[in-house]
This record gives C-alpha cells, structure tokens and sequence, in this order.
C-alpha cells in the first residue's frame, strides 16, 4: 500500500499523518485471522514488520538485565496515579498522552495509550538509550516501514510513572523522530506486537508487574474534558461506587480490549477500548446505520483522510448510546457538541473508513462519557463506571 495511504488510515484511529508526525508506527500486524471483526484487516493494512534476529536473544538479554539489577534498590510501591495530557485534534475530541520518564536521566516523553498492540516504542528526541546508564541492548533490531523504512532496536531500560519506578521495561528506539511514542495496553498474546509473535519478551504492563512496580494487575483511566483526566496502576486502582459488571474480553481478539456491544441501535458487534483514538472508529458500513438513526444520512462529510462523518445544529445534538456488555452509556451533550466545522455547526464524533474490515474502536468520546474504566490483566475483563 502508498505510504500516503497508509498515513491516512492512521490518521483516523491515531490522529497522526506522516507529514505532520514522525511516530507514524501504532498497530502491529496479526498473524492470525481475528473472527469475528477481522482486526487481522485492520492491523496488515497499518504495519509491516520484520525481526532481524530471533527472539532467544530477547529471553537471554532480558534475563540478563534482570540479573544485573538484582542488587538494586526495591521498586516503588506498586502503584501509582499518573495525571495525563490532552493532546489537541479539533474538530475532534482530544487524545489522552501518558508522561512517563525514561532511563537514567529521567527524560520525559508523551506516550499514547495504544489499545491494538502491547509495545513501547520511542521515536528520537530527547530520550536516547546509548546516553542511558540504565539501559541494556538486546542487540535486535525490528523495522517500521510506515513512512519509510525506519529501523529500530530493542532495549531494556528503567521507567517511571509518578511515584512508581519498573525497570527493564522493553523499550523500542527508533532514531529519527521528533519526540513521543506510544506505549500499548494489550496483554501477552502472538499478533499484539511489533517485535515478534511469541513470549521473547514481555508487554509493557507485564514488565510493570514482574518488576513489582504494579500490583495487582489492575489499570484504570479516568478521562475528564473539565478537568484532570488520570490513569493509575495496580494498588492505585479503586472501585468507585457505581462499579459493577465485569465484561470479559473476547478470547479470540490478539490481546486486544475486544467487548461485545453495540453503536446506537445497531447489531450487536465487538468494540475494541483504544484510549489513543479521539473519535468513536469504524468501518463506513457499520456506522453508516447509526447516521442514519441520527437523522444525519443527508449531512455527512468526508474529511481531509477521506474519512466519513457528519454534522448537525448544536441545538440539536442528537442522543448517542454506546453499549458495551450489559451497560448503556449515552455520550454527553459536552461530547456531542464539542467539534465545531467552520459554519458553526456540530461534528460528529465518529470516523468511517471505506475499505477496513474490523470491530470499532471506542476512544476519547467514550471514555469521557463515562466516570472510569477498570481494566483486569488476570480476569481480562473490564468494567465501566458511568457517569
């Protein structure tokens, strides 16, 4: 596929182009069919991925790290809040960003919180491992093609998230780029990541965990447009009231966040949970339903991506439920009536794209719609807080 088209699907699901972006790399590729949905689609259409050294000298170098820090300092207590940035994409709503500091310098780099894959991935800027006393080269390099060939290595290195510390996280460095990166929510399971489809290594949250930084393995994201938006780490987790039913995770998804739900009033689907999407993002065929629910099929737009949306008057916002397990959330007024085009009138939180074939991604409309979401590593199940 052109690299120009490529940039456009992201564009949706990341809010990133490869003009305006260097961290073009968000979504690893499947190597198995994912039915149903088909996020196999969704995932070889964004990324190409090659290993350039088998994974054994991920396991040896990873034991060794660990080895090597075995007389270090205990970890931080095992759990933290972090508060979290909104990076702006009007007429969208913003995007959530986790600060994290990396290495022995404690460099600061803005990560989103990406839901189809389970990497952390660094894209140049200030954070640079060689300059870091803490961090261990696997010696393996994995490559990116997305907007050109960009080859990266593989490291292990220290993080740190507020007050809790992990170290040999397993960091992926690509030189060139301007800053930020993305670190993924999903669990240990083949197709969720851009390193390789077996157990090498470990997924960012499981790094936290063996480093008895986060215990238990519990994470949570509070998203907040009025005010401070947080995510917290094992013992930081709370159960607010209003807590309830726990949705399990569909078995077959490859360690993604996969619930059943629904969009409207439409059929029963699979919704993936992707804190770094900043609109609710389908497949044109499957919200094309919903606009027309709304009242919305003869003011639909597409956008700069070729991507379909639609508009309405402000004072007509139209009323939105999302339906994950059991629980129906209504999107807020505040969510609905926060894009505005250049008339004045209201954007559709959604984002259709023609020629993908995978569930939707539930992002930033969602979750500030909602008071929280807890997510369990051990039950791999989640619950919704609403409002």
């Amino acid at each position: 596929m052109h690299v120009k088209a490529l940039s456009a699907l992201l564009s949706l699901a990341m809010g990133i182009t490869a003009a305006s972006n260097p961290m073009a790399v968000i979504l690893p590729r499947s190597p198995t069919p994912y039915q149903p949905g088909s996020v196999e689609s969704y995932q070889a259409e964004l990324v190409r991925r090659d290993m350039s050294q088998g994974p054994g000298m991920i396991k040896r170098c990873k034991s060794q790290a660990r080895d090597a820090s075995a007389s270090a300092p205990a970890a931080s207590p095992a759990g933290a809040t972090v508060e979290l940035k909104l990076e702006d994409h009007s007429p969208m709503l913003p995007r959530l960003m986790l600060p994290m500091q990396l290495g022995s310098r404690d460099v600061e780099v803005d990560m989103y919180i990406a839901g189809a894959n389970r990497d952390c991935i660094v894209f140049g800027g200030p954070y640079d491992p060689t300059q870091s006393s803490s961090a261990v080269s696997y010696n393996t390099s994995f490559l990116n093609e997305l907007g050109g060939p960009r080859r990266g290595q593989l490291w292990s290195d220290t993080v740190r998230l507020s007050s809790m510390t992990a170290k040999n996280v397993t960091v992926g460095f690509v030189p060139r780029g301007s800053g930020g990166g993305q670190c993924g929510i999903a669990w240990q399971a083949p197709g969720a990541s851009f390193f390789g489809y077996d157990d090498a290594y470990s997924a960012y949250l499981d790094d936290l965990r063996e480093d008895g930084a986060m215990s238990p393995g519990r994470f949570s994201i509070q998203y907040q447009l009025g005010g401070a938006s947080t995510m917290s780490f094992g013992s930081a987790v709370t159960d607010p009231k209003g807590s309830g039913e726990w949705i399990a995770a569909d078995p077959q998804a490859p360690g993604f966040w996969s619930v059943p739900g629904a969009l409207g009033d439409s059929e029963s689907t699979f919704l993936v949970v992707d804190p770094s999407a900043y609109s609710i993002y389908g497949k044109t065929g499957d919200l094309m339903p919903v606009i027309h629910q709304l009242g919305l099929a003869n003011s639909t737009f597409r956008d700069e991506d070729n991507l379909l949306s639609a508009t309405y008057p402000c004072d007509k916002a139209p009323e939105v439920t999302i339906t994950v397990g059991n629980v129906k959330i209504p999107l807020t007024k505040e969510v609905m009536t926060f894009g505005k085009d250049a008339k004045g009138d209201c954007v559709l939180p959604f984002k259709g794209n023609d020629n993908l074939q995978y569930p939707s991604f539930l992002g930033s409309p969602f979750l500030a719609s909602i008071k929280s979401i807890i997510f369990d590593m051990d039950t791999r199940s989640l619950s919704v807080v609403p409002l």
